[in-house]
Parts: structure tokens; C-alpha cells; sequence
């Protein structure tokens, strides 16, 4: 019976240490700032600022809301560029190997010659409680 159990733990293995990078225990604010700065860079577009929602209780997991069983970061941006520079970015944020959700996103005008529109978005990016 330990032998089965054995070969079932080393065939998730690998998948506990995706899980583990998909949800980890602390909130990696700076790694998470990086690549939303350089999804953006590599879609054209900037980011001037990202803003985290302030918390009373600093810890390892301060900032955050509890969402279910999981923690969620929230925190929010503006981009500046075009319909497919956005689509380009979202597709990007898809495929981040954090855990993460748009759950806001506004449009304003921009610039008429250059159709370049503003973008307000909302993320939250979930940690293991």
C-alpha cells in the first residue's frame, strides 16, 4: 500500500510545484508589478502606475480579501494604446503563471489621429491562504 502511494505522490509531483507557483503563499507584489510592466512594454503599451488596495494588518498576506478558500491581491492600472495592443495584453495576462482575474475594465478616448484609447483595469491575483 506505501508503494502505491509512493508512485501516485511522485506522478503529481510536479504537478504540486505548478500549483504551488500558480498560488503561492505570499503576494510577490514585485513580481507580479514586473510582469504586468512587461506585458505591456512587449504590447506597446505603458503603465504609469499600479495601485494595491491599501490593508490595516501588514503580513505576509496584508492587502488582501479573502475570496472563498483563497486570498485575492486586488490591485488596479491604467494602459494607454489600441483595441489589439489590449487584446495582445489580456492574452498575455491569460498566460501568466499566477493565478489571476480582470475583473474591471474601462474605456476612454484617447487621441483621435494616433486611436489611441485609455484603459482602467482591475486584476485580482490570488495567494494560498
Amino acid at each position: 500500500r506505501l508503494a502505491d502511494l509512493k508512485k501516485q505522490y511522485e506522478h503529481i509531483k510536479p504537478l504540486l510545484a505548478k500549483f504551488d507557483q500558480a498560488l503561492p503563499k505570499n503576494k510577490k507584489q514585485s513580481q507580479i508589478t514586473l510582469q504586468i510592466q512587461q506585458l505591456a512594454s512587449a504590447n506597446g503599451m505603458t503603465v504609469p502606475a499600479i495601485t494595491f488596495i491599501p490593508s490595516d494588518t501588514p503580513s505576509a498576506t496584508s492587502q488582501t480579501v479573502k475570496e472563498g478558500a483563497l486570498l485575492a491581491l486586488p490591485l488596479s492600472f491604467q494602459l494607454t494604446g489600441t483595441y489589439d495592443q489590449l487584446q495582445g495584453f489580456l492574452k498575455g495576462l491569460e498566460q501568466l503563471d499566477r493565478y489571476t482575474v480582470v475583473n474591471t475594465l474601462s474605456i476612454t478616448r484617447g487621441d483621435v489621429k494616433t486611436r489611441s484609447l485609455g484603459f482602467n483595469v482591475g486584476i485580482k491575483v490570488y495567494v494560498k491562504p
